[in-house]
């Protein structure tokens, strides 16, 4: 369950730098 919690939270991190730093796409 916790390792769960990791992950969502470590996608959700990924998707706010994404719609910070669009470029590095």
């Amino acid at each position: 369950m916790i390792l769960l919690l990791i992950i969502s939270f470590l996608v959700f991190v990924y998707l706010m730098y994404a719609l910070v730093k669009p470029e590095k796409f």
